[in-house]
């Protein structure tokens, strides 16, 4: 879905904005630094002592699917247990980009929980 005219098919102009973003110097870097992590992250976790993280507010934000909120069971699994789940219509794959107005609410929504508590 393209954020901008909230229609299902992207244009030529659409594609030509994205393109020339991939193009700019680091472009991709944080989607790159990501998988470059996931050695270092493994290892952390298996050493991590999790005993606190049931008291960590976390909010899993997901595109509505028939699947449900898998994002949200994977969190509680780890041990943060006060999880809040969220899912978008109208998104397929970035949420943010997809949903611009509709994720900040929901993010701002739960910031201003998350400071004054359960």
């Amino acid at each position: 879905m393209n954020s901008r005219s909230k229609s299902r098919k992207f244009v030529g102009s659409d594609v030509t904005r994205y393109t020339e973003s991939l193009k700019r110097d680091s472009g991709l870097r944080a989607a790159f630094m990501n998988y470059e992590a996931f050695d270092r992250d493994a290892a952390f976790v298996a050493t991590a002592d999790t005993a606190g993280l049931s008291k960590i507010p976390a909010l899993a934000i997901i595109c509505q699917n028939p699947f449900g909120n898998n994002l949200q069971r994977q969190l509680v699994a780890a041990g943060l247990k006060q999880t809040k789940a969220v899912s978008l219509d109208g998104c397929a794959h970035w949420i943010y980009e997809e949903n611009p107005n509709e994720t900040l609410a929901v993010i701002t929504e739960f910031l201003g929980t998350a400071r004054n508590g359960p």
